[in-house]
C-alpha cells in the first residue's frame, strides 16, 4: 500500500469502523454495492452550487479503479481512487487549478454521499447513480408551455432522483407564478413519468408529467393538471449544463 493510501486508511479508520454493516449470525450478508458507474447531482464546488458528474470504471484485472469528475466546464481525471477493503467507502483525489482536492464517498445502492477532506469547507453532497445511462438529478433550465399562453415561458427544474424515488420542483411563470412539486415517479430507460401537485396562484391541482430523454442531458415531454388536463396542460423542454 503506498503512502497516500496508508494516509487515507488511517484518516478514515473511525468512519469505516462506525459505518461497516453487521448482520445477525443467522442471516447472509448482502452483496456490496458495485462502484462502477456514472453518478450525477448538485454540489457546492468552485464557489457555489453546480451540477456534478462523476464516472468510475473498474476494477480491472489488478483490482484498480479509475475515473473522472466533471463540473464548471472541466472534466478532470482522478489521480487516485480506491475502495477500502470490506467497506462501502471510496477514497479519491484530483487537482483543479493546481489545488489538491481529497474526498471520500459512502457508496450505496442508489448513489454516493461525497465528503471532502481537503478543502474542508465543502458541504457534503449526494451524487445519484444513473439507470441505463440516465438520471434526472441536478439543476435544469428550459421552457414550459401552457394552454393559457401562446408563447413558451422560461423554466427551471431542480431534481433529486434516487433509484425510482423522485423529489423535485419545476418553476415558471404563465399568467402567474407556477410551481410543480414532484414527489413520485417511474423511470424506464429513456422514458419516465412524474406525479405531484401544481400550485398556481391560490389554486392547486394534481399534475402528471410524461417525458423522454432526447440525450443524456436533454429531455422533453408533456404535462397535464387535473383529470385528463381539465385544469391546464402543456409541454416542457429542459437542458442540464455542467458549465
Amino acid at each position: 500500500m503506498n503512502a497516500l493510501r496508508m494516509e487515507f486508511v488511517m484518516l478514515v479508520a473511525a468512519v469505516v469502523l462506525s459505518g461497516c454493516r453487521s448482520w445477525p449470525d443467522d442471516t447472509t450478508p448482502l452483496e456490496p454495492p458495485v462502484a462502477e458507474g456514472s453518478y450525477v447531482g448538485t454540489g457546492t464546488l468552485g464557489g457555489g452550487a453546480t451540477n456534478v458528474l462523476m464516472g468510475i470504471n473498474g476494477p480491472d484485472t489488478s483490482g484498480q479503479l479509475d475515473g473522472a469528475i466533471r463540473y464548471r466546464s472541466q472534466i478532470i481525471e482522478l489521480e487516485d481512487i480506491f475502495r477500502v477493503q470490506d467497506a462501502d467507502t471510496l477514497w479519491f483525489r484530483y487537482r483543479r487549478d493546481d489545488v489538491l482536492q481529497r474526498a471520500w464517498g459512502l457508496l450505496g445502492g442508489t448513489g454516493l454521499a461525497v465528503h471532502f477532506v481537503e478543502p474542508a469547507d465543502i458541504p457534503t453532497f449526494r451524487l445519484n447513480r444513473e439507470i441505463a445511462g440516465y438520471n434526472m438529478s441536478g439543476r435544469w433550465r428550459g421552457l414550459m408551455s401552457s394552454t393559457a399562453l401562446p408563447q413558451e415561458s422560461e423554466a427551471t427544474l431542480s431534481m433529486d432522483q434516487q433509484g425510482q424515488s423522485f423529489y423535485g420542483t419545476a418553476e415558471t411563470v404563465f399568467i402567474q407564478s407556477a410551481r410543480f412539486e414532484l414527489d413520485n415517479g417511474v423511470a424506464n430507460e429513456s422514458s419516465y413519468h412524474l406525479t405531484g401537485t401544481l400550485y398556481e396562484g391560490t389554486g392547486s391541482a394534481a399534475v402528471l408529467m410524461v417525458g423522454t430523454y432526447l440525450a443524456r442531458d436533454t429531455m422533453q415531454g408533456n404535462w397535464d393538471a387535473g383529470e385528463n388536463g381539465s385544469v391546464d396542460r402543456g409541454a416542457f423542454w429542459f437542458y442540464r449544463s455542467f458549465d
